[in-house]
């Protein structure tokens, strides 16, 4: 067997905890790590998986806190979110004085798409958005804790108004836009206070969470058919977008222009297809690492766009998705031949 760590801690070398854990079915994305109330110390997996059945694990131990095969959801493949009461606003807390949520959406090409609140400690239904026209859900959603509102972004169905947004606490509609095929998560730019929707034809939008209105129209890429690999990023007032034409690119609003739309600030080219991208901010440095086809995480200036370093992962594949873990600024990285590696930052 070979080396699992290069680390002198084990607490944080990425050995094994707990041997693999059975879900019925497929996992199709990345799931929260959270801790959940009443629970100090322990953090909590909130999974859920293409036969409709979410579950909640303990992360240290991988036993199960609670899985429920009885709600008949179809396809889960997108993101799940929380929203927890010892983050949450006066509302939350005179609507649930003792519940954390856990928020799950389905990707069902026949049956109805729907949204489910469920009771993050016990599995139990909380409320249920099954509209008659939802789309499939395939990237993650957006809880606003400050206004009680949930942010679901959907392909084009039944329906072509593909952003929903929601009451978190009841699953009541508030509003809906037409913003083409949404395949993407929603995110919230914390300096703009906007929130920032990357469609599928190369487009991004900022919506605004007091009236739900489109703010803006980023044309990063405008009617390619697919034109991103990752959603875009909130970074300053703008965002940074990785594309399918071997591209990172930052867009910034120009204060002097006054048309609070974001414009291109720097292109960078990625000698491959760049497979997703993540921010560090380090004393005010901001570093853009991005995983390529090359078989090697970029390491961008975030102000200039110029590459400052690399490290090779392997041979020419796919690197998914970059994280960082900013406790110990380690970032970590999975590969198409089914490694996980990690690297201290900056490189």
């Amino acid at each position: 067997m070979g080396v699992l760590t290069n680390t002198a801690n084990p607490s944080e070398d990425g050995a094994e905890r707990f041997r693999p854990v059975k879900m019925p079915s497929t996992i199709g994305s990345r799931f929260p790590v959270v801790p959940l109330l009443g629970r100090p110390g322990q953090q909590w997996l909130v999974v859920g998986d293409e036969s409709g059945v979410p579950a909640v694990i303990n992360a240290a131990t991988g036993e199960f806190l609670w899985k429920n095969t009885t709600l008949g959801l179809g396809r889960i493949s997108s993101f799940p979110v929380t929203q927890l009461l010892d983050y949450a606003n006066p509302e939350y807390r005179t609507t649930y004085s003792n519940v954390d949520l856990a928020i799950f959406a389905t990707r069902n090409s026949s049956a109805q798409n729907q949204v489910v609140a469920l009771n993050a400690a016990t599995g139990a239904l909380i409320w249920r958005y099954r509209p008659g026209d939802l789309g499939m859900v395939t990237g993650s959603m957006l809880v606003d804790y400050s206004k009680n509102r949930l942010y679901v972004a959907t392909a084009s169905g039944v329906s072509t108004d593909t952003l929903r947004v929601l009451n978190s606490l009841t699953g009541a509609e508030v509003a809906r836009l037409e913003l083409g095929d949404l395949e993407y998560g929603v995110v919230r730019n914390a300096t703009s206070n906007q929130i920032l929707v990357t469609a599928n034809d190369g487009r991004v939008y900022g919506v605004s969470p007091d009236n739900h209105s489109r703010v803006w129209t980023a044309a990063v890429r405008s009617g390619t058919a697919q034109a991103f690999t990752h959603f875009a990023r909130p970074q300053g007032r703008g965002f940074i977008v990785a594309t399918e034409d071997n591209k990172v690119e930052r867009y910034e609003v120009v204060e002097a222009n006054g048309t609070g739309v974001p414009e291109l600030k720097w292109s960078a080219p990625i000698p491959a297809r760049p497979t997703g991208l993540f921010t560090l901010n380090l004393g005010g440095s901001v570093r853009v690492y991005v995983g390529s086809a090359d078989g090697k995480v970029h390491q961008l200036d975030g102000e200039l766009g110029t590459e400052t370093g690399q490290v090779t992962v392997g041979p020419a594949q796919r690197l998914y998705t970059p994280t960082i873990d900013h406790t110990v600024n380690r970032l970590h990285v999975g590969t198409e031949d089914g490694r996980i590696c990690a690297f201290p930052v900056p490189f």
